[in-house]
């Protein structure tokens, strides 16, 4: 436990030095990231979120985990941390997809429902939910992302990280990319996909993210991508030119951001 607390402290001292040297910010959020943040008993994870949280004012709490590895219990916990202080706290979970082959097909371990009842009890507790999804993935076409965008309306998060479908070298998905089994989607196919699934996702639903980034020396494919703000760029200037929005599919109205 000593040494999780050291690498927590040196990681939050760097990153607020670094956020206010780079950005001059004052505000700041605790982030839990990598791995599941919520796999351990309670009184572990009461420790590491009070010693996290005693290092800096922070004015939210970001907990990424699993949907199997949360329970009312875990939830209890983190709900007990709003505050006025901190005031917003939210929960990730890793869905990737609506369909129980896909999530086989990448070993994630966990079901679409364990997903969904997560998300109950969370929005039961006032914590917010953040879902990631993957576009792109094996045997998955724009018929599986519109089932995986109706899923998404029924649950609603409040927000969602879309990623695209990245091939990190020496993974099982590696050797499959390599026998000519499965591909990584081009920018533009995954700028396709990602106009595709805003229109079928209601408009209050907030998007953290589009693209995802992994380390140049871990990436097999794709390896010609566009960054992150070209990418936003390529979307923006898309859906003007096909006169669309997120939720227009559901019959939403435009509204001007």
């Amino acid at each position: 436990m000593d040494l999780r607390k050291r690498s927590i402290a040196d990681q939050v001292h760097n990153g607020l030095d670094f956020l206010k040297k780079r950005y001059g910010a004052d505000h700041f959020m605790l982030y839990f990231q990598s791995y599941s943040n919520t796999y351990g008993s309670v009184s572990e994870l009461r420790e590491i979120y009070d010693f996290a949280l005693g290092l800096a004012p922070f004015c939210e709490m970001i907990i990424a985990t699993r949907p199997d590895c949360i329970d009312r219990q875990r939830i209890e916990l983190i709900a007990s941390y709003r505050s006025e202080a901190l005031k917003d706290i939210w929960v990730e979970l890793g869905l990737q997809s609506a369909h129980e082959s896909s999530l086989r097909h990448i070993r994630r371990g966990h079901t679409v429902k364990s997903f969904c009842d997560a998300v109950v009890l969370l929005k039961e507790a006032r914590i917010k939910v953040c879902a990631h999804l993957i576009l792109g993935l094996p045997a998955e076409g724009y018929e599986q992302m519109a089932q995986t965008a109706a899923l998404i309306t029924r649950v609603h998060p409040d927000a969602v990280k879309i990623h695209n479908l990245h091939i990190p070298s020496g993974t099982r998905m590696y050797e499959e990319y390599l026998d000519g089994e499965i591909i990584s989607p081009s920018g533009l196919r995954h700028l396709s996909y990602t106009i595709f699934f805003l229109e079928r996702i209601p408009s209050d639903i907030i998007i953290q993210r589009l693209i995802c980034d992994t380390p140049a020396h871990r990436l097999a494919a794709p390896l010609r991508f566009p960054k992150k703000g070209s990418f936003i760029t390529l979307l923006r200037e898309e859906m003007a030119r096909r006169d669309t929005w997120q939720g227009k599919e559901l019959g939403e109205p435009y509204h001007e951001l």
